[in-house]
């Protein structure tokens, strides 16, 4: 599925890597502080199945924040990956505004297969959310921007052209760099058994790349997926909130 833009859109490419991804033009923002928010989605061949409950999911998400009281300081970025993507990872859209999304736009927007190139997925999503910060924060432009990304995997990484090194760099970047007031990276193991050696994994990766956060959110039924919505949405909100605090949002419970 390409991706969704129009002449309100800029394009750049990610830590001038091959990788790329768009964004609302910054003389077109209407407010003075934004929550950079990424969705990153592991549709690989092991989530089949799947497509439709996914995709109700991130509606429910951007139904939700819709109703946060700072559902117009938030900039929506959602990205799926899999080696049959280009390049593994491909944009539904780039960081918009919450009012300009229309659900409509994740109708039949997940076919799912191939492999996993979780580094990649997790290094893009997070390095974009600090090249656009840095040129929001940027003198002459001056925006308050902080960032929230839920890298949503079922399997553990074989087919990235980069290492964990470099996510943790990207980490490192994107909460001790001046471009973001905080940013939260979160790691959710989505149809991964808590106690199974693939949940030992993405934990041992949290630690090692530097997420805030990892959740095994146990089998991918219909109340476990919306239960997971609801959480990453009021996250989402809770650092919206925090903008101007100087410091990051809480950690939600799952």
């Amino acid at each position: 599925m390409p991706v969704l833009t129009d002449d309100t859109m800029d394009q750049r490419n990610v830590g001038g890597s091959r990788f790329t991804f768009s964004h609302k033009k910054i003389d077109e923002l209407e407010a003075d502080k934004f929550t950079l928010a990424t969705l990153v989605v592991d549709v690989t061949g092991s989530v089949r199945g799947l497509e439709r409950q996914i995709e109700g999911a991130i509606k429910t998400i951007v139904r939700s924040c819709l109703k946060a009281p700072t559902a117009d300081n938030m900039l929506l970025r959602v990205v799926l990956f899999s080696t049959m993507r280009p390049s593994g990872v491909e944009e539904i859209h780039g960081f918009k505004p919450l009012p300009d999304i229309n659900e409509g736009d994740y109708d039949n927007c997940i076919t799912t297969g191939g492999a996993t190139p979780l580094n990649d997925a997790a290094y893009t999503a997070i390095q974009a959310t600090v090249d656009l910060g840095a040129d929001m924060s940027a003198p002459g432009n001056d925006y308050i921007v902080n960032g929230i990304a839920f890298v949503i995997t079922d399997g553990e990484e074989n087919a990235s052209s980069v290492g964990r090194d470099t996510v943790k760099k990207a980490i490192d970047d994107a909460v001790r760099g001046e471009s973001l007031e905080s940013f939260r990276p979160v790691l959710v193991g989505l149809n991964v058994d808590p106690s199974s050696g693939t949940s030992h994994w993405l934990d041992e990766f949290r630690n090692e790349a530097g997420f805030d956060q990892y959740i095994a959110v146990g089998d991918a039924s219909e109340s476990k997926l919306a239960k997971l919505a609801d959480w990453v949405s009021q996250s989402i909100s809770s650092q919206s909130q925090s903008l101007g605090s100087g410091g990051p949002s809480q950690s939600l419970t799952f």
